[in-house]
């Protein structure tokens, strides 16, 4: 697991340090762990391989809240989690799809729990997928390949980054599959991928692709909750 701290205040990093080094210690697990002092060194070297990356917000001339606009850019997978005392950036760090928000100065123990469940979605992240057969043959998507689910034509339409597949298993199947990991069915007709959500409106939800379909009205509060829920309740 690929693990970068970008933090101006050397105090923070090597708080993180001692933090990240005890959980691979209890955890038994392994780490890679890079460190950058600011903003302009993180993106001059951005780093080949990240699964998690924790991310100050106020830092002298780049700030966290810039860098992870960036990434949103071309990458919309890492897990980012904003390390600050400015809680009030919280809102926006949804709008970047943040996972979580840690708030300084916090213990150990705060943060064990926020790491073990981001490692666990990053790993989940690598490794869920699902098996679509359709009249073409069989394929595999990997769950982040997918943006979200139409009924039409007595089939289901996925509609994926890459490309869309078709296949004849009913939405009640697919919502039961994917409604634990991270999907939404925001209306009888569509299943979102709540990582690509971009807005909530009144009776619609707009997708990062562009894409605005309907939403349920008895719909719309449970799906406001689970987008809480998603993001590391940072709303």
């Amino acid at each position: 697991m690929n693990i970068v701290v970008c933090d101006d205040d050397a105090g923070a990093r090597m708080q993180m340090k001692e933090y990240l080094c005890r959980f691979e210690k209890e955890h038994n697990t392994e780490l890679t762990l890079r460190f950058y002092e600011s903003g302009e060194a993180f993106l001059s070297d951005y780093p080949e391989k990240m699964d998690i990356l924790f991310l100050d917000i106020r830092m002298y001339q780049v700030s966290g809240m810039d860098i992870a606009r960036r990434i949103r850019d071309f990458d919309d997978e890492l897990c980012i989690i904003f390390i600050s005392n400015m809680t009030q950036y919280a809102l926006e760090g949804y709008r970047v799809h943040a996972f979580d928000f840690l708030v300084k100065p916090f213990g150990y123990r705060t943060f064990e729990r926020e790491m073990a469940l981001a490692v666990r979605r990053a790993e989940g992240q690598k490794n869920d997928s699902i098996t679509i057969k359709n009249d073409d043959g069989v394929f595999r998507l990997f769950l982040r390949e997918i943006l979200y689910v139409e009924t039409g034509d007595h089939r289901l339409l996925v509609h994926g980054r890459e490309k869309d597949l078709y296949c004849y298993v009913t939405m009640g199947q697919l919502e039961k599959k994917l409604g634990e990991k991270g999907f939404f069915r925001c209306h009888q007709s569509f299943l979102i991928n709540l990582a690509y959500v971009e807005e909530l409106g009144k009776d619609s939800v707009t997708m990062r692709d562009g894409a605005c379909m309907p939403v349920s009205r008895h719909r719309r509060k449970e799906l406001l909750q689970a987008m809480t829920r998603y993001a590391g309740e940072v709303l």
